[in-house]
């Protein structure tokens, strides 16, 4: 995952790499899933599955954000 901003009067973008590893792991969905409502029906499987299915999904664009004034913020996976 990278995480790109982007100042209007900066010259250089900040980048901010993150392994995907490190968010999509079984640690990461059972402490999603133990700070879920119930109510929601997510268990520790279904959540490690959805992250799996996003490893499949790399370079997609998950936010763009573009302010009026040339600021700029994109997350990627």
């Amino acid at each position: 995952m990278r995480i790109y901003v982007k100042d209007h009067e900066s010259r250089l973008p900040i980048i901010i790499w993150m392994p995907t590893s490190l968010i999509a792991n079984r640690f990461a969905a059972k402490t999603a899933a133990k700070h879920m409502p119930p109510e929601l029906g997510y268990t520790e499987e279904k959540l490690y599955a959805l992250l799996r299915i996003m490893k499949r999904y790399k370079g997609l664009d998950i936010v763009e954000v573009d302010s009026a004034d040339g600021d700029r913020v994109r997350i990627r996976l």
